[in-house]
């Protein structure tokens, strides 16, 4: 990045809260980024904000709206870059936290737990596999291919 102009979008940092998180949010202060912080938890992003620049955003409820937009969009079009796209933005959200549920089902009963990370594995392993017949289809597909 040219050092001459300034820098008018803030930088997003996931997970900016954490141990390696809180080093590269100050890092990029420290250059004059402007820093937006997703968090898990409200009471960190918060005080983490308290630096300039620095803006918590825990509204996750409007990122899954957005991935949801662009999964309705795939099954409406059913054009194969749609499906695809679609296919691994939900696999970057749906594998971390797979990960982080499957790793603390300490505080469920056994049932629950066993239950939990079931369906969470569906989540991953289906949208992989569509992913797969996917890329493995040739062209596009339409409606009305698919109808005949």
């Amino acid at each position: 990045m040219r050092e001459d102009r300034p820098v008018t979008r803030p930088v997003l940092v996931t997970g900016g809260t954490g141990t390696l998180g809180r080093a590269v949010v100050a890092r990029l202060l420290e250059v004059g980024h402007p820093v937006r912080i997703a968090s898990r938890r409200a009471a960190p992003a918060e005080r983490a904000a308290r630096a300039e620049n620095a803006v918590p955003m825990r509204d996750v409820g409007a990122l899954n709206l957005a991935l949801a937009l662009v999964a309705t969009v795939a099954a409406v079009t059913l054009q194969r870059l749609m499906v695809g796209t679609a296919l691994c933005a939900y696999l970057v959200f749906s594998v971390p936290h797979f990960v982080f549920h499957a790793t603390h089902v300490e505080h469920f009963p056994r049932g629950e737990a066993i239950a939990q990370t079931i369906a969470l594995a569906i989540g991953v392993v289906l949208p992989l596999a569509l992913l797969v017949l996917n890329a493995r289809s040739g062209g596009q597909r339409t409606p009305e291919k698919l109808h005949r």
